[in-house]
């Protein structure tokens, strides 16, 4: 039986019983940035759910830049996974896959400095793929941060307005929309399917305390018992998604979404950043400091050019998905697994 420490047991009885599997039965199944927390959870929750709905398991090919990393440590020892340690634009294709799930990309924005790196392993990796032998389909892991700078609120996929200012940030979704555009040409050709994802602010298991983002120390302070700090006033409006309906959103893409067809995956409740602090600092029963003064606090994150991302995920609600875990009991199932990684 596998058993992901990632992915609890509870979480895949719920995505089970969520997406039918039986189109990716016994798939051959090419993954990029496993390692990463979305990545590891959605490879992980797919052997889960395929052992679970009784399926023939999918044979996956995992590759990662860390291949050591802890969140690939359940993934290293099952016997339908190959891990390849390897930089992407190292590696070539050396099967014909039937399935690219392509996630690879620095999501930190600690990490956007690395210009080339955030390009090539996001359009760099498709443009070497792109030809008959590309994979029949793929899934690619966008972001909301392709609707620029302060989007309507309740942004859906049509939105056509975008205005993504130069800053440290811009070359993020300037690569994602990039590799939206490429993946569209290769449709057109007819090399691939493709299925593109706009993922938005999202968390739980798996994800690593130099995150970077402010929910990311948020949540890794209120598990070591220690006083959440705000860099800011904390009332910039995001939404926070769960894992589990994240990954449920992903798979539902996969199986049920439209060829060529873009998605938003996010939840759709706003909170200002300030109440998703307080609700760990509640949680977790520790205190919270809000900086009187923003001027002059140091900072390596290039702050966003947004003070609002909040995303209609309509159309994914079409497919029959929703968001069923609370932002309540989210944060209180990741501050849980931390400490348990501690």
């Amino acid at each position: 039986m596998f058993l992901g420490k990632l992915v609890s047991d509870d979480e895949l009885d719920s995505l089970a019983s969520r997406v039918d599997l039986r189109e990716l039965s016994g798939a051959q199944i090419l993954v990029t940035g496993a390692s990463g927390m979305v990545g590891a959870y959605l490879t992980t929750s797919i052997l889960g759910c395929s052992e679970r709905q009784g399926r023939k398991i999918p044979n996956i090919t995992v590759l990662a830049r860390d291949s050591r990393s802890q969140n690939l440590v359940d993934l290293q020892t099952h016997k339908s996974v190959r891990v390849i340690g390897s930089e992407l634009h190292d590696w070539k294709l050396d099967q014909q896959y039937d399935c690219l799930l392509h996630l690879a990309s620095p999501a930190s924005p600690t990490k956007y400095h690395d210009t080339s790196s955030v390009i090539q392993s996001n359009v760099g990796f498709l443009k070497r793929i792109s030809g008959s032998n590309a994979p029949r389909t793929i899934l690619f892991v966008s972001s909301g941060e392709v609707y620029g700078a302060n989007p309507p609120i309740g942004v859906d996929e049509d939105f056509q307005k975008a205005f993504i200012p130069e800053s440290k940030r811009d070359v993020y979704p300037k690569a994602k929309l990039a590799a939206e555009h490429l993946l569209g040409e290769m449709w057109r050709l007819g090399y691939t399917t493709p299925f593109i994802a706009r993922l938005f602010h999202t968390f739980g298991p798996g994800l690593r305390e130099d995150d970077g983002r402010s929910f990311g120390d948020f949540l890794w302070s209120a598990a070591r018992g220690k006083q959440i700090m705000l860099k800011s006033s904390g009332q910039a409006l995001r939404t926070f998604l769960y894992l589990e309906d994240a990954t449920a959103g992903l798979l539902t893409i996969l199986t049920r979404g439209s060829d060529g067809d873009i998605y938003n995956v996010g939840s759709e409740n706003p909170v200002s950043i300030l109440n998703f602090a307080k609700v760990a600092s509640k949680l977790a029963d520790v205190g919270i400091e809000i900086p009187l003064n923003e001027e002059g606090i140091e900072t390596l994150v290039a702050p966003s050019p947004s003070s609002r991302i909040v995303p209609s995920c309509q159309k994914l609600r079409n497919l029959g998905w929703a968001q069923e875990v609370s932002m309540e009991e989210s944060i209180s199932r990741t501050i849980s697994w931390i400490k348990r990684s501690l």
